[in-house]
């Protein structure tokens, strides 16, 4: 079968977990014997057309808007899709906010269509930015989900939003997955106790993933333990803002702002707890590593987050754009540390629960052959 998955960002572009699914899917279904090729854009000046371990990556032209728009957006410089797509046996596009997804219904292709869900309801995002996004999925989002002979969506709580917005194909569940190998807790001596007070946020810097809460949150979690760290690990249009955000709050000393890490999983490993103040989400793959290393994590309680968290056992759900709830949980979680390790503890033996990503992959294939037959 010769597949074709889309997506507006693919390597080199890295840092969201869009990109990082279609990178596992592309892998297995090689790996499986199928012909795989990747359209996507290029907004930095990659070559057109390369293969890489195998997959064909096919780049589009494009200017990136997310610097912009404060979002992960992007233009296309030349409509090449419809050449992109030829000869394929299955497409299969990722986010209904993102272009090239638009682009594949519009060109009307002969292979069908199977659009994922990554993200869930928009209702918690405010102003403009807010109004636009539940505009756009009522309109543009509804035609390309109703351009596609199956849907599938990352977490229950996505399928529903689904549903809700007018998709009339087939919805499928089909979780993301985390590599367990991958992502562990650190070694511990027997007995050694939790003694770190880090707070690690990681993901990318902009308004849907909340980390301007967790800025403000920070002077309320001081005054109650001095010692406490934090660590902002991404990047994003909101760096420059946060940053100072930071310095207006006095807040250098104990916050640093890492931007992009070339390995996660030793942030991670080390953290005190990880913090997800987000305002959208679908099932984000930072919550599931953070539980695949036994870290307690505090996490809003939007989109499929909900689907992963249970409340008071492997992690705590907050309320989004609470910042006063945010810096409670985040002291109960620093001054309680028996309790912050029983939740770890219990969100790592969730993880191993977990399907594969070669499970993940096999899901999708057979998807893909029912509508392609």
């Amino acid at each position: 079968m010769k597949i074709v998955l889309v997506s507006d960002y693919y390597f080199p572009h890295v840092g969201g977990g869009v990109e990082r699914v279609v990178e596992e899917l592309a892998h297995n279904f090689l790996k499986f014997g199928h012909q795989v090729r990747v359209v996507t854009f290029n907004p930095d000046g990659w070559p057109s057309k390369e293969t890489a371990d195998g997959i064909e990556i096919v780049r589009i032209p494009s200017v990136n808007l997310q610097p912009m728009v404060g979002v992960p957006a992007a233009v296309n410089a030349g409509l090449g899709i419809r050449r992109a797509v030829e000869g394929a046996d299955v497409i299969h596009v990722h986010n209904i906010f993102f272009l090239l997804s638009l682009l594949t219904a519009l060109s009307r292709p002969r292979a069908p269509i199977i659009t994922t869900m990554h993200v869930g309801s928009l209702a918690n995002l405010t102003g403009l930015t807010g109004a636009i996004g539940r505009l756009y999925e009522r309109t543009v989002g509804r035609f390309i989900l109703r351009s596609s002979e199956a849907v599938t969506a990352v977490s229950p709580s996505v399928a529903e939003h689904a549903a809700s917005i007018g998709a009339n194909a087939p919805i499928h569940f089909v979780p993301n997955s985390v590599d367990v190998e991958r992502f562990h807790p650190a070694a511990r001596l027997d007995g050694e106790p939790e003694t770190d007070q880090s707070v690690l946020f990681l993901g990318r810097f902009s308004r849907n993933k909340g980390p301007q809460y967790l800025v403000e949150a920070i002077p309320r979690v001081m005054s109650a333990i001095p010692e406490a760290t934090f660590a902002f690990v991404g990047d994003g249009p909101l760096r420059a803002p946060m940053a100072r955000r930071m310095r207006e709050l006095g807040l250098d000393g104990n916050v640093q702002i890492h931007g992009k890490v070339p390995d996660v999983v030793p942030l991670l490993q080390r953290a005190g707890v990880v913090v997800r103040p987000s305002l959208t989400e679908g099932m984000p793959l930072a919550v599931m590593e953070a539980m695949a290393c036994g870290r307690p994590i505090l996490a809003t309680r939007v989109g499929g987050t909900g689907d992963l968290i249970l409340d008071g056992e492997t992690g705590m759900l907050l309320e989004p754009r609470n910042v006063e709830a945010l810096a409670n949980g985040l002291i109960r979680v620093l001054t309680d540390r028996q309790h912050a390790a029983a939740m770890g503890r219990r969100a790592r033996e969730w993880a191993e629960q977990q399907m594969t990503w070669e499970r993940v992959s096999r899901t999708y294939e057979q998807i893909y052959e029912e509508v392609a037959s």
